[in-house]
């Protein structure tokens, strides 16, 4: 009993030098930003962080994914090695690091999923900037079984007295309603903009993200036509979701989308690329997926089945077996279901084509680890 208790002393004795220690290098940085939201975390980020860098602000930034990564003031990237599955206190080292670095900004993407994660994250950190990209259904086995209740989630983690950014939506007003109780100042992107962040962007840049990064900025005291021109040329000219193919059988294109996986996001991605590839007919998917995301597997299975332009669809991941019984269920013809294994990953340039059809297109959705990362990567070896 009493070695017991001198453990339990002991933990939260930690914790609380912990807390202090935090705490300290908070307070060290001026600027704090915090991205939250179901899609565009990542890239608003780095947008954000590029717009302070032009500015001529000593900003560090963190992204959150597969791959965390530590991105320095001079722009450059540091991976972030993980020990085991990924935990919030991670960003509690980065921003250790970044005060010791001499920071006067720090732009963090949220990595949190629980709504009780999400409150943490952001009372440690006291952000006065919090940016919620959108809310859309996804992670319902951590945030909750529907859209509103995942809304909630990243609603309670409003800090008060912050400056509130996010684009026009559906929970556009209880963002705002909750916003207001805390005393904070909330800012519609796309609303009231002047023209600067009005004309025409690259294709291969997504609107919202681009408007949500430049309002985030000019909170943060940067000149918006500035952050909108430092976001512009950090993102450049190239696309590297668009993998174009050829072969003896003929052109082929391949469009990465494994970083988009809920269905609402999904339909907007291909409307975007049908329209940019005048895609009229048909395409086929290559479905990457996780057992520890059983939902996603049935709202994509759905989505597939109901889409009567998905000629073919090829699934991979460790909930494979699964996805296609639910692709069956929903209707989705048995002879178009393909489960591609490990394997098989590693003939992706001969499979991809081969899936496409009579089609010219193949769509990646799901999961962006594991098959999601390594059949771009090796398309890209090969044909770019």
């Amino acid at each position: 009993m009493f070695a017991a208790a001198s453990v339990l002393i002991f933990i939260l004795t930690v914790l609380a030098i912990e807390r202090i220690a935090v705490k300290r290098s908070v307070d060290s940085i001026n600027i704090r930003i915090l991205v939250n939201g179901t899609r565009g975390k990542s890239t608003v980020t780095r947008y954000i962080a590029a717009a302070m860098r032009e500015a001529g602000h000593f900003a560090f930034a963190k992204v959150t994914g597969t791959v965390p990564e530590l991105i320095l003031p001079d722009g450059s990237g540091r991976e972030l090695k993980r020990r085991g599955a990924a935990r919030v206190q991670e960003q509690f080292g980065v921003i250790r690091r970044a005060a010791s670095g001499g920071a006067d900004s720090l732009v963090l993407e949220c990595m949190s999923i629980s709504p009780e994660l999400q409150q943490l994250e952001s009372r440690f950190y006291n952000p006065g900037v919090y940016v919620i990209t959108n809310i859309r259904d996804d992670h319902r086995e951590s945030m909750g079984s529907s859209p509103d209740e995942q809304a909630e989630g990243m609603i309670s983690a409003i800090p008060p007295g912050s400056t509130v950014v996010t684009a026009s939506g559906k929970y556009t007003n209880k963002i705002r309603d909750a916003a207001n109780k805390r005393g904070c100042r909330v800012i519609i992107s796309g609303e009231g903009d002047p023209d600067g962040i009005k004309r025409e962007l690259p294709d291969h840049l997504i609107r919202e993200n681009v408007e949500l990064a430049c309002r985030a900025a000019e909170v943060a005291g940067v000149d918006l036509n500035k952050a909108l021109g430092s976001i512009l040329g950090y993102a450049g000219e190239d696309d590297n979701k668009l993998i174009r193919m050829e072969n003896e059988k003929g052109s082929f294109c391949f469009v990465d989308g494994f970083s988009v996986n809920d269905v609402e996001s999904a339909e907007i991605f291909v409307t975007y690329w049908s329209d940019r590839l005048s895609l009229k007919g048909g395409f086929s998917v290559v479905l990457n997926t996780r057992a520890d995301r059983p939902t996603r597997s049935i709202s994509f299975a759905e989505w597939l089945a109901g889409n009567g332009r998905i000629s073919g669809v090829a699934v991979t991941g460790s909930h494979a077996p699964a996805a296609r019984r639910a692709l069956k269920k929903a209707g989705f013809p048995g002879e178009h279901i393909s489960i591609w294994k490990k394997r098989d990953i590693t003939r992706a340039v001969a499979l991809v084509p081969a899936l496409c059809g009579k089609d010219s297109v193949v769509f990646g959705f799901g999961n962006i680890r594991g098959a999601g990362f390594d059949i771009p990567e090796i398309l890209r070896n090969e044909f770019c």
